[in-house]
């Protein structure tokens, strides 16, 4: 039910920002409420830690012998991590086969110009499903789309309560 309460608001912002409209002050508490979980809190202290060369962090910060060329944050550029991001899309996955995997597809825009957006891969690891950042993946898009997408939402990048 919580994945679903969070798909929906969501969802609703990222028809707003399309629409270039804003949010009424009980979607925007419900936004900021959605922030407020594991996932999004994980991928912030990642971000934070690869910034800061934490050792050992490893895939998808840096690049290692098992990782995909050219999807660690180190190849597409560390620069493009920097600042606060808010989160457009949360969409839940899971694989069933050999091993089952539980997760979340986020997508982010960061306030910093030119405003990257990313896709994280957030993996529910144990019992206690602890999320771990599997993958970090550029999401392609036209400049002219991105800076369009970016001026409907300008007045919410700018605000720190929906960014992280």
């Amino acid at each position: 039910m919580k994945h679903l309460c969070v798909f929906l608001c969501l969802f609703i912002l990222n028809h707003i920002a399309q629409a270039g409209t804003t949010l009424s002050p009980e979607q925007e508490a419900t936004y900021k409420q959605s922030l407020d979980q594991p996932a999004v809190n994980a991928i912030r202290e990642y971000i934070d830690d690869c910034l800061a060369d934490v050792s050992r962090i490893g895939y998808p910060c840096k690049l290692t012998e098992d990782s995909e060329e050219g999807q660690s944050i180190e190849e597409q550029g560390i620069d493009k991590i920097r600042g606060r991001f808010m989160v457009l899309r949360v969409a839940p996955f899971e694989s069933e086969g050999d091993l089952t995997v539980r997760g979340d597809l986020v997508m982010v825009i960061f306030d910093m110009p030119p405003h990257w957006i990313f896709t994280v891969s957030v993996v529910y690891q144990g019992e206690d499903r602890n999320p771990v950042i599997w993958g970090f993946s550029s999401v392609e898009m036209t400049a002219e789309k991105r800076q369009q997408l970016v001026g409907n939402l300008s007045a919410y990048l700018k605000d720190d309560s929906f960014t992280r």
